[in-house]
C-alpha cells in the first residue's frame, strides 16, 4: 500500500523516489505463496483466492510476466468459480488481467480466449444469484476489452488473407455490443440508475468499441454516430471528479470519428472542447499522462486533416510530458507514431534533415520484424516517407539504398510500372494498405531521382501514373488519407510528367482544379485551427506545367487557381475588417455585435495563456487556475443560435447585394455552400 501511495504521490520530492519501492522480498513472497497454492493441486479456498488479484500488478510491473503466464492458467483451473460468493466477484479480474497481459504483447488470440473464458464463467456463476450492478459492469468490462482485440485481430488477419470471415467476426462482435446495450436498457430501473451513478462510462465504453469496429469496417457514418452516442452518455451521467477525464476520452473518440467521416467542422469544435478540458487535466501528473497518451493516438489523423499547426502544438506538449513504455507493443506504437508525426510536420516545413532523423527512428520497429498489424503500421510508413526526405535532402546514396531495401530493385534500373499494391512496388504493401498520399510521395521522389539522373520514362508509363492519380481521388478515404497532401503531390507528379506527355498532364491539372478549390475554400479555414498550408509546391507545379504547355487557356486557369490557393491563407482577413463596421439594420446590427462579442470571448479561451497546454502544465499545481469549461460550451451553443438568426436575415438583403448577372437562387445556393461567403456577401456592400 505504501509503495503504491508513493507511485501516485503528488507530494513534492516524493513521487518516484526509491524510498518505498516494492522490494524483492515482497515479490518473492507473492511468488512463494502462489507456487505453494498451485503445487498443492487442490481447489483454492476462499481465504487464498484474493492473492491472485492482489499480486498481479506488482508481478507484472516487476517483469514477472513469465511467472504469470505459467501460473495464472493453472490457478484458474484450481478455482471452483461457481462456489464464489457474491462478494468475491473481484476474483473474475484474473481473466481480464491475464487477457490484458497477452494483449500487451500483442497476442490477440490468447487475450480474446481469456476474455471470453471470463465472460462464460461469469455468466455461469451469476445464474443462481440475484442480479447485481457488479455482474453487469464486469460483463461489460470484459466484453469491451475483448471487442478491441477482435477489431485489431480481425483487421490484421483480413489484411493478410483478404478472407471475409474476419470481417464477419468483427460484425458479429458489433452485434454482441448492440445486444449488451439492449440488455442494459432492459434492466430494472434501480440497477440502471445505480450503474449510471457509479459507472457513468458503462454504455460509453461499449459505444467506443463499436466506434473502433465501424472504423475498421469502413462504416464511417456509423462510426461517427456511435462516437456521439458515447459522448452523450458522458455528458448526461458523468457527475463526479472524473468527469473531465471521461469527457476528454469521449471527445477523443469524436475527434477521430469526425476526421474519419470527413466531418471536419465537428472536428474543429471538438478539438477546441477537448483542449478546454485538457487545461484542467494537466493540473495533475495523472492528467498529464492521460492527455499525452490520447493525443499521441490522434496525431496522424490530425495531420491527415491538414491541421499542421495544431499537430505541431500537440507534438511539443507530448515531447515535454509524455513517457512511452516501450517494453510493450502499445508503448512502441506510441513512440513510432510520435516520431512519424514529427517527420510529417518536418516534411511540410521542408526541414528535410530533421525529417530524416525522425523517420529513421520510427522506421526501426518495422525493419526488425516486418509484418501486418496496427502496432507497426507507422513504423512501416516512416520507411516509405524516408524516400522523399532523402531525395529532397539530396542524399542520393541513402535514397538508392532505401529504394532497394523497400523494392528489391535499384531505382536507376527503373523501366516501367509493374507494382501490384502501390506505385513503386514496396514489400510494405504486402502487409499494410498504403494511403494515397504516401504512394504519391514515393512516386514523386522516384521521378525527381530519375530527373536528377537524366533518365526518361515512356509516354505509356506517364499515362499509367496519371490514370492512377485520377483513381486515387475517386477512392479517397477520409482520416486514413490526407486530401491536402494528395493534391500537393499530384500537382508535383503531373508537372514532372508534363515533359513526357504535355496534353495529358495539362488535362489532369485542369481537372484537379475543382479539388483544389474545394480544399482551399473549405470551412475549416474559418476556424481558430486554420491550417498553415504550404502552397509553394502547388504554385510551382502549375507554373512549371504551364511553361511547358504554352497553352494560354491553361496558363489563365493556372493563374486563377494559384490565386485561390494564395487567398485561402488570408481568409480570416475578411472577418477582421468587420469589427470596425456598422450595419444599417438595427436588429441585425445587435445580432452581429453579440456574435462578435461572443467570438472575442471564445478567442480568449483559445489564445490565452491558460489555453496553451505546454504553458499551463509548466506552472505549479497551486498556480493552475480554474478554467470554466462550461462557459466555453455555452458560448459555442450561443454562437450556433446566433448564426442561424443571422442567416435567416440574409434573403431580405439579396437584392441589395446581387452581383451582376446572378439570379437570387444562384446567390442563395452560393451562400449556403460556405459560411465564409455568407459573411462576405452579407456584409460587403452594407457599410
Amino acid at each position: 500500500s505504501v509503495a503504491y501511495a508513493n507511485k501516485y504521490a503528488l507530494v513534492k520530492g516524493l513521487k518516484n523516489s526509491s524510498v518505498f519501492e516494492m522490494n524483492d522480498g515482497t515479490i518473492k513472497g507473492y511468488k512463494k505463496a502462489i507456487k505453494f497454492l498451485i503445487n498443492k493441486n487442490k481447489k483454492i479456498s476462499y481465504s487464498d483466492r484474493s492473492i491472485f488479484d492482489e499480486a498481479f500488478d506488482p508481478l507484472w510491473e516487476s517483469g514477472e510476466k513469465k511467472f504469470i503466464y505459467e501460473n495464472w492458467p493453472k490457478a484458474i483451473k484450481l478455482i471452483d468459480w461457481k462456489s464464489l460468493g457474491q462478494g468475491e466477484i473481484k476474483n473474475f479480474r484474473m481473466f481480464y488481467k491475464l487477457g490484458d497481459l497477452y494483449a500487451s504483447e500483442p497476442n490477440y488470440e490468447q487475450s480474446i480466449k481469456y476474455y471470453e473464458m471470463g465472460i462464460s464463467q461469469l455468466d455461469e456463476w451469476a445464474k443462481d444469484l440475484p442480479l447485481s450492478r457488479l455482474y453487469v459492469v464486469y460483463k461489460r468490462r470484459m466484453h469491451v476489452k475483448k471487442s478491441f482485440q477482435i477489431s485489431l485481430f480481425g483487421t490484421r488477419k483480413y489484411n493478410e488473407t483478404f478472407d471475409n470471415k474476419y470481417l464477419k467476426m468483427m460484425e458479429n462482435n458489433v452485434k454482441e455490443s448492440e445486444d449488451l446495450i439492449k440488455y442494459f436498457h432492459s434492466l430494472p430501473i434501480k440497477i440502471k440508475k445505480e450503474i449510471r451513478e457509479k459507472n457513468p462510462k458503462h454504455l460509453s465504453d461499449i459505444y467506443n468499441t463499436m466506434t473502433t469496429a465501424f472504423g475498421f469496417l469502413q462504416k464511417r457514418k456509423k462510426m461517427f454516430e456511435t462516437s456521439l452516442k458515447g459522448l452523450n452518455e458522458i455528458e448526461r451521467y458523468s457527475k463526479g471528479e472524473d468527469r473531465n477525464t471521461h469527457l476528454f476520452e469521449a471527445y477523443h473518440q469524436v475527434i477521430i470519428a469526425s476526421i474519419g467521416s470527413d466531418n471536419l467542422n465537428e472536428t474543429v469544435y471538438y478539438i477546441n472542447q477537448s483542449k478546454n478540458i485538457a487545461t484542467q487535466l494537466v493540473k495533475t501528473n495523472e492528467g498529464l499522462e492521460t492527455v499525452a497518451d490520447f493525443l499521441s493516438f490522434q496525431l496522424p489523423m490530425i495531420i491527415n486533416a491538414g491541421l499542421y499547426s495544431e499537430g505541431k502544438d500537440l507534438l511539443d506538449f507530448i515531447n515535454d510530458f509524455a513517457y512511452f513504455d516501450t517494453t510493450n507493443a502499445i508503448g512502441k506504437f506510441q513512440q513510432d507514431t510520435f516520431n512519424y508525426s514529427l517527420g510529417r510536420i518536418s516534411l511540410t516545413q521542408k526541414n528535410y534533415k530533421e525529417a530524416i532523423g525522425y523517420f529513421e527512428k520510427a522506421s526501426i520497429n518495422y525493419l526488425e520484424k516486418p509484418g501486418p498489424g496496427i502496432y507497426n503500421m507507422y513504423s512501416a510508413f516512416a520507411n516509405l516517407f524516408l524516400l522523399e526526405a532523402y531525395i529532397e535532402n539530396k542524399d542520393i546514396i541513402k535514397f538508392e539504398k532505401q529504394f532497394q531495401l523497400l523494392t528489391g530493385a535499384k531505382p536507376i534500373n527503373y523501366k516501367s510500372l509493374e507494382a501490384q499494391n502501390d506505385l513503386i512496388g514496396t514489400f510494405v504493401a504486402n502487409h499494410h494498405y498504403i494511403s494515397s498520399e504516401i504512394d504519391m510521395s514515393m512516386l514523386a521522389a522516384l521521378l525527381k531521382y530519375l530527373e536528377i539522373k537524366k533518365i526518361n520514362i515512356s509516354k505509356k508509363d506517364s499515362k499509367e501514373f496519371l490514370d492512377f492519380l485520377n483513381g486515387y481521388f475517386e477512392d479517397y478515404v477520409p482520416g486514413e488519407e490526407s486530401r491536402l497532401e494528395m493534391i500537393r503531390y499530384s500537382v508535383i507528379i503531373s508537372s514532372l510528367l508534363a515533359s513526357y506527355d504535355t496534353k495529358l498532364s495539362e488535362k489532369f491539372l485542369s481537372n484537379i482544379i475543382s479539388e483544389i478549390k474545394d480544399e482551399y475554400t473549405s470551412e475549416i479555414y474559418d476556424s481558430n485551427l486554420t491550417p498553415v498550408h504550404k502552397i509553394d509546391d502547388i504554385i510551382e507545379g502549375y507554373l512549371k506545367a504551364a511553361n511547358i504547355s504554352k497553352n494560354k487557356k491553361f496558363l489563365n486557369d493556372s493563374y486563377k487557381i494559384i490565386q485561390v490557393v494564395s487567398n485561402s491563407i488570408t481568409a480570416k482577413d475578411i472577418k477582421k475588417s468587420l469589427k470596425t463596421k456598422k450595419f444599417e439594420d438595427r436588429d441585425a446590427n445587435k445580432l452581429i455585435e453579440e456574435y462578435q462579442r461572443l467570438q472575442i470571448e471564445k478567442v480568449s479561451f483559445t489564445s490565452g495563456r491558460e489555453f496553451n497546454l505546454s504553458t499551463t502544465s509548466e506552472t505549479t499545481f497551486e498556480d493552475r487556475g480554474i478554467f470554466d469549461v462550461n462557459r466555453s460550451m455555452e458560448i459555442d451553443n450561443e454562437l450556433r443560435n446566433l448564426e442561424k438568426k443571422i442567416k435567416s436575415k440574409v434573403p431580405s438583403y439579396f437584392k441589395k447585394i446581387k452581383p451582376e448577372g446572378a439570379s437570387l437562387k444562384q446567390i442563395q445556393n452560393k451562400l449556403n455552400e460556405n459560411q465564409a461567403l455568407i459573411e462576405y456577401f452579407f456584409f460587403k456592400d452594407k457599410f
